[in-house]
């Protein structure tokens, strides 16, 4: 079986629906909570995670 690296087109397309399930899971998460995903992280963490 031959396996390709990269920026191959099926790379690409996992990578899409994978990050789609994580934004549907953090959209279903704020919707049974009633609470914002950032809301459950301090605001050093959030600093820290996002680099300035």
């Amino acid at each position: 079986m031959k396996v390709e690296f990269g920026f191959t087109p099926y790379s690409e397309r996992l990578n899409g629906r994978i990050a789609f399930l994580g934004l549907a899971v953090l959209l279903l998460l704020e919707l049974a909570t009633g609470k914002s995903v950032l809301s459950y992280h301090t605001l050093s963490i959030v600093l820290v995670l996002v680099p300035i």
